[in-house]
């Protein structure tokens, strides 16, 4: 291999880019502040930061992923994808955003899933039975917690979809 390169990500051939000088990829930067943003747009309740910063999250990881691997990951992508539309819905007042937001993670989640399970995930969890037992128990409570608050319908809705910023619309 030549010095001063590494091989390209997701081919097949010895294809060789440059390597990168020591550090976080741009992207991931970039992503990272953008993280510090909405945190503190959240923290000080403004929801005009929040709408700056949120939306561009998971893009950001995708093109990441995209610059890394191409389309080899499509799931991961089309994953983010919804969660961005999910990241959106959320900052939206009211129920049926909140309702549109949940959906949309389940769908990020759905991906996901099919993604690890095409990886060979069964064969990893089949391997650790009691860390999954372990986190069944911390979801089932979780979601314990919240069904008073949420009423059936949202607490339905809650304990089949990934857990938002906030559970409350």
């Amino acid at each position: 291999m030549a010095e001063g390169h590494i091989p390209e990500r997701g081919g097949s051939g010895p294809a060789l880019r440059p390597a990168r000088a020591a550090g976080a990829p741009p992207l991931i930067v970039v992503f990272a502040v953008l993280c510090a943003v909405e945190l503190i747009g959240v923290a000080a309740g403004k929801h005009a930061v929040e709408w700056v910063a949120k939306p561009f999250l998971a893009p950001l990881l995708a093109a990441h992923l995209w610059r890394l691997t191409g389309t080899r990951h499509a799931y991961v992508l089309a994953g983010l994808g919804l969660a961005t539309a999910g990241d959106v819905a959320l900052l939206i007042p009211g129920t049926p955003a909140f309702g549109a937001g949940l959906a949309f993670f389940l769908g990020a989640q759905l991906c996901w899933i099919t993604a690890f399970l095409r990886a060979g995930a069964l064969a990893h969890l089949r391997a650790r039975r009691l860390v999954c037992a372990a986190y069944l128990a911390v979801w089932a409570a979780a979601v314990a917690a919240l069904a008073p608050a949420l009423g059936a319908v949202l607490g339905s809705a809650v304990a089949v979809s990934p857990s938002p910023s906030s559970p409350w619309p």
